[in-house]
């Protein structure tokens, strides 16, 4: 029985396909930043950086006078949450891989279950 398989460079080009599309939302999101809204909204959008960083910036803190603080609360539940997460499903995990216990796999099953959930 002889066993197709695909070409050695297949894999690798779908995986950087797939990093390409993940990075572009973060590109457009940079490179939108230093344009102002005329150029933004044109027809092609620009691909490259422009000049308009600092007006932009200054028209955001203008808007939002306490962005700084939004953004360092942002930062400070993005830390704590994933330092949390990594602690209790380290120890979860410590506890389901070294000790026996009743209910042991429906529990894991149960953990499991909801990590496969998509987080709306």
């Amino acid at each position: 029985m002889h066993h197709r398989s695909s070409p050695h460079w297949l894999i690798p080009c779908i995986i950087g396909l797939g990093a390409i599309l993940m990075v572009l939302p973060f590109w457009f999101m940079l490179v939108f930043a230093t344009h102002d809204e005329a150029h933004i909204f044109a027809v092609p959008p620009p691909l490259w950086f422009g000049d308009q960083l600092d007006e932009n910036i200054s028209q955001l803190l203008n808007r939002l006078p306490y962005f700084w603080h939004n953004l360092s609360n942002s930062f400070y539940i993005a830390i704590m949450t994933t330092g949390l997460n990594l602690l209790f499903c380290s120890l979860g995990g410590c506890a389901f891989a070294l000790y026996q216990f009743k209910g042991k796999k429906w529990l894991f099953n149960l953990v499991l279950g909801t990590m496969l959930l998509p987080g709306f």
